[in-house]
């Protein structure tokens, strides 16, 4: 079920897609001027599309994934620099379990994940904190917050 109205999805489509499709089109950037990358692994299209444009407005280049296995692939493979986890994925592993396997792998150990959940309970919390999450932020929730949230991992 769709957590985004109309309305928001809309304003969110005018004011910000055809600047961020802008951006692409231009140079790429130096090697000292590389955008921080996220991967996003998140099954549901309507975040994909919010959170992934407003990351990529505020300054991230934002990847894809939509379920444990291409997150865990993904991370292995593009490298980023931080990942931003649904719990709630398809099929029989969760974000949670991507949090736990990724702890466990040299490779990416120290990657700050961030976790969203839409279960506002504090066990959920409680859980993603002991799976190794960096941060724990329930849906829904402000994009912007979000990329504070990496911006401030990041930075640390």
């Amino acid at each position: 079920a769709c957590r985004w109205s109309m309305a928001a999805l809309t304003t969110i489509r005018r004011r910000y897609i055809p600047a961020a499709r802008a951006t692409r089109t231009r140079a790429r950037p130096t090697q000292s001027a590389r955008k921080p990358i996220v991967l996003m692994v998140e099954d549901d299209a309507d975040d994909r599309l919010i959170y992934g444009t407003i990351l990529d407005r505020a300054g991230f280049e934002v990847l894809f994934a939509d379920d444990y296995e291409s997150g865990l692939r993904a991370a292995q493979e593009r490298h980023p620099d931080a990942m931003l986890v649904d719990i709630g994925l398809p099929g029989a592993k969760t974000g949670l379990d991507l949090c736990l396997d990724l702890r466990r792998r040299h490779d990416t150990a120290n990657l700050p994940v961030v976790v969203l959940s839409g279960f506002a309970e504090r066990r959920v919390g409680e859980a993603a904190r002991a799976a190794g999450c960096s941060a724990y932020i329930e849906k829904p929730t402000s994009p912007l917050l979000v990329a504070r949230e990496l911006q401030r991992l990041l930075a640390a």
